[in-house]
C-alpha cells in the first residue's frame, strides 16, 4: 500500500500548497489545489543528485528534470474519448444507417429541450 502525508505550506481562499514527506530524502512533493481554476497538480523534484534506496528494497533514481503532473476530470476525458472513438468507428458503418442514427439523435436532442 502507498500511502501519502502532506503537511499544508500555505491556505487561503482561492488554494491549498501541500509538501509530501513520504518519500523522505529522495524526492519531494508540492501539491497544489487551486479551487480559482479547479485544478489540482503537483510538482516532484529531487532531494539531491543520487537518488535513494526505500526501506533498503526498491532503488530510486533521480529525476532528469522535475516531474508535474496534473488531475483531470476523469468523466470528462471519457466521454472525450469515446466521442472521438464513436466518429472513427462510424467511418465503417453503412451510410444509410448512419444517416438514421443522426436522425435519431437530433429526435432525442430535440425532446430533451420540449421537457427541460
Amino acid at each position: 500500500m502507498n500511502k501519502q502525508t502532506y503537511e499544508i505550506i500555505s491556505w487561503n481562499d482561492s488554494e491549498v500548497i501541500s509538501k509530501s514527506f513520504s518519500l523522505g530524502k529522495c524526492r519531494s512533493v508540492i501539491m497544489t489545489i487551486d479551487y480559482s481554476n479547479n485544478e489540482v497538480f503537483t510538482i516532484t523534484r529531487n532531494k539531491g543528485t543520487k537518488g535513494c534506496d526505500i526501506l533498503g528494497m526498491v532503488n530510486i533514481r533521480p529525476l532528469n528534470k522535475p516531474r508535474i503532473s496534473r488531475l483531470y476530470s476523469g468523466y470528462n476525458k471519457s466521454v472525450e474519448f469515446w466521442k472521438k472513438r464513436e466518429k472513427e468507428t462510424a467511418k465503417f458503418m453503412n451510410p444509410e444507417y448512419q444517416k438514421r442514427l443522426k436522425m435519431l439523435e437530433k429526435s432525442f436532442l430535440k425532446m430533451e429541450q420540449e421537457s427541460k
